[in-house]
């Protein structure tokens, strides 16, 4: 057991179905006191990569990621009633908004400013620790964002 003092840090599984309690138990061995979670490192290299080189293949491998994200808090609110994954619903739900955005954003080269408003207001819900969980990709996200305000925002 953790001291209150500890923060766990998570990362959204590349791709989750939720409806039984191994599917529960999988969600919860994602919580994970470490910061190198081995999909955030994937992540955050691929959007590295992305914003250094706008290389095709890691715009494919962004969007992969995004996708998936987008349509997990469908399935986590199978779950939501479980007192251990409560706590973690405005992660899921913010994430599921900030990826969906971005989703549109990448495909239809274009970001209005209300989309922009809704990105930067998950975004911020998503750098706060949930039940002393941070989400580690959020850094990685908010490149995204400004990637995608510098070079699709409608003006």
């Amino acid at each position: 057991m953790q001291d209150a003092d500890s923060t766990f840090f998570w990362t959204p599984p590349l791709c989750l179905d939720i409806s039984t309690a191994s599917d529960i138990d999988f969600v919860l061995d994602n919580i994970r006191p470490t910061s190198d979670a081995e999909d955030a490192v994937l992540f955050n290299d691929v959007v590295s990569v992305f914003i250094n080189e706008a290389d095709n293949d890691n715009s494919i491998q962004v969007l992969s990621y995004l996708n998936k994200w987008s349509k997990n808090h469908d399935t986590f609110l199978n779950i939501s009633n479980q007192p251990n994954v409560k706590p973690l619903e405005a992660l899921s739900l913010n994430l599921s908004k900030v990826s969906t955005i971005l989703v549109s954003a990448f495909t239809n080269k274009t970001l209005t400013n209300k989309d922009l408003e809704k990105l930067n207001s998950s975004l911020n819900i998503l750098k706060e620790d949930h039940v002393d969980v941070e989400l580690v990709i959020a850094e990685s996200l908010q490149q995204l964002i400004k990637h995608c305000e510098l070079n699709y925002l409608i003006k």
